[in-house]
C-alpha cells in the first residue's frame, strides 16, 4: 500500500519480460498466479487505525486491514510477503492464528522473532512465503 501523498522513489522502466507491479488500489479486482506484497516498517506518527498489520495481528477490522486483504487476495497460487523485520512477529502471529500455511525463507529475522518450523495447514489456499 502506498500511503496517501506518497510516491515511488523511482518508477522502474517497463521492458519485455518484466514483472507487473502496481499499488494495491490499482490492482483491485485483478488476479495473478503470484503476488509479492511489501509490508514496510511502520510509519512514524501513524495511529493503530492506519496500521493494517496491527489491526490484523490484534483481530480488529478497519480500512487499513481491508487494504492488506485486497492485496493478499490477488494471489491465485503464491503470495510472497516481504516484511520489514520490525513487523515479522506480528505477521507471523497473525498467520499462525489464522491457520495460514507458510514457509519462512528469510534468515535475517532477529532470533527472538524466528519460527522454527513452517506452518502446516490445508492445501487449498495459496502458499504464503514470508
Amino acid at each position: 500500500m502506498t500511503p496517501r501523498n506518497d510516491t515511488w522513489p523511482d518508477i522502474p522502466a517497463r521492458t519485455g519480460g518484466c514483472l507487473a507491479y502496481s499499488t494495491i488500489h490499482r490492482y483491485k479486482g485483478l488476479q495473478s498466479p503470484a503476488v509479492a506484497l511489501v509490508i514496510p516498517e511502520r510509519r512514524k506518527g501513524s495511529s493503530d487505525q492506519e496500521d493494517g498489520v496491527r489491526l490484523w495481528a490484534n483481530g480488529f477490522e478497519g480500512e487499513a486491514r481491508s487494504v492488506l486483504y485486497v492485496g493478499a487476495s490477488r494471489a491465485q497460487q503464491l503470495l510472497i510477503l516481504t516484511v520489514h523485520h520490525s513487523r515479522a512477529a506480528d505477521v507471523q502471529a497473525a498467520l499462525d492464528r489464522d491457520k495460514v500455511r507458510y514457509l519462512q525463507v528469510s534468515e535475517n529475522i532477529p532470533p527472538a522473532q524466528k519460527r522454527a518450523k513452517p506452518g502446516r495447514h490445508p492445501q487449498e489456499d495459496p502458499l504464503v512465503m514470508v
